[in-house]
């Protein structure tokens, strides 16, 4: 089911939920977005659900970086962030030490980011131990012991995929090791993944 819910002007936002935002490129003018409030400090908790399939659209509540490792309690959500890369095309992600399409562990100041729940309530608790000074743009972080593979276009569009040889790893999906693959909504975007 399509779970998007369409904001007019003068809505109110809810800090660490995620919004998507639609640019339309037939537009000629310049378009000013502006959010005004307080700027957020102190715990936050975002609950999740598994409605659409598990997925939770949340954000990071503050204005600052946020580090996915440092200060974060997740109950009943899987351990992997998800976020739209538009440099690739494709989805980032970042899950135990592992980058995919540029993702790290540090989400930009406001961002939007997909998690995954495993159950029908959970939640993700920030505190201001996970605000970090550390720089949140797509780069590449590499561990030892992995496979990536990598595919790209003739328009500068590509994929990757990572196959990493982990001890404690099982032959099946492990919430805290493995990442779902997203497909990206634009239909010649090369896609790339590997199933167990």
């Amino acid at each position: 089911t399509n779970n998007w819910t369409f904001m007019n002007s003068g809505d109110v936002i809810t800090a660490g939920v995620g919004y998507g935002a639609h640019y339309n490129s037939a537009f000629t003018n310049d378009t000013v977005v502006s959010i005004s409030g307080n700027l957020n400090t102190g715990d936050i908790t975002l609950n999740t659900a598994m409605t659409s399939s598990g997925w939770n659209l949340i954000g990071n509540p503050y204005s600052c970086t946020v580090d996915w490792t440092a200060g974060i309690t997740r109950t009943n959500v899987y351990g992997a962030i998800y976020l739209w890369n538009p440099v690739s095309g494709n989805y980032g992600y970042y899950v135990d030490g592992t980058s995919v399409n540029g993702q790290t562990q540090y989400i930009a100041p406001m961002q939007g980011f997909f998690v995954h729940g495993t159950a029908a309530t959970g939640s993700v608790a920030f505190t201001n131990a996970s605000k970090s000074t550390a720089p949140s743009y797509f780069r590449n972080a590499e561990i030892n012991q992995l496979i990536r593979l990598s595919v790209k276009d003739q328009q500068g569009k590509s994929d990757e995929t990572v196959i990493r040889i982990k001890d404690d790893a099982t032959t099946n999906f492990d919430g805290e090791l493995d990442a779902y693959k997203l497909l990206s909504g634009e239909s010649f975007t090369p896609q790339l993944w590997s199933e167990y």
